[in-house]
């Protein structure tokens, strides 16, 4: 399956979750900041997405996919992502809004960063993984 193929189911996915308007997505939206997405909105996303393409995305490993082979230490400290995990977030999180990154971030605020594109990557990766 091809990005664009699944760029459109993801498309259905968040208008029926969220709401808005095919018209209103593009790859390059936040989900959060542009379409109105709430935390538990990405739960239902997800859930949806594993009906849709017969896989499995379990809560934790957005975060674990975000911090990589780093160690707790090393990707945040004190409540914030470190210098080093901003690097490895915007190397294994692909199509994020890098330029939130500038700024400090907590680990809890990683799902303001994701964009449409970036859940399209990680649902085409599952699927070539499979």
């Amino acid at each position: 399956m091809n990005e664009n193929e699944i760029y459109l189911k993801v498309q259905d996915a968040l208008v029926k979750t969220l709401g808005v308007k095919k018209e209103e997505i593009a790859p390059e939206k936040l989900l959060i900041d542009n379409l109105g997405m709430q935390s538990l909105d990405l739960l239902d996303i997800f859930f949806q997405i594993e009906k849709v393409f017969d896989i499995k995305i379990p809560r934790r490993e957005l975060e674990e996919k975000a911090k990589g082979e780093l160690s707790q230490e090393e990707f945040s400290s004190e409540g914030l992502i470190t210098e080093l995990g901003k690097k490895q977030l915007a190397h294994n999180l692909p199509a994020i809004d890098v330029q939130r990154l500038e700024r400090d971030i907590s680990p809890e605020e990683i799902p303001e960063l994701l964009t449409v594109r970036t859940i399209v990557l990680l649902i085409k990766e599952k699927i070539d993984n499979k």
